[in-house]
């Protein structure tokens, strides 16, 4: 059976050192991955986010005419009574 040089323990510790960087390159590059799918994701869903901006956009050009549309009534209203008043 060979016996371990001088340097053994020192080629242990760098294999031992070299492994665990593997890991954690290994952990960076999977949170990378991860990263750049969810922006991939959430690009992809441009046509569904247009339709949202669509819709917002139309609910709030209801509510300001429905807005003016109120307001006309009352001042019309009042207009009115003070005329006949």
């Amino acid at each position: 059976m060979p016996r371990g040089g001088p340097n053994q323990k020192a080629v242990a510790a760098k294999e031992m050192k070299a492994a665990n960087q593997a890991v954690k390159d290994a952990e960076k590059q999977r949170q990378a991955d991860a990263a750049a799918a969810k922006s991939w994701n959430e690009g992809a869903n441009v046509r569904g986010a247009s339709k949202a901006e669509a819709a917002a956009a139309k609910a709030d050009e209801a509510a300001r005419k429905k807005r003016e549309k109120v307001r006309r009534y009352y001042c019309l209203h009042l207009m009115f009574h003070h005329i006949i008043c």
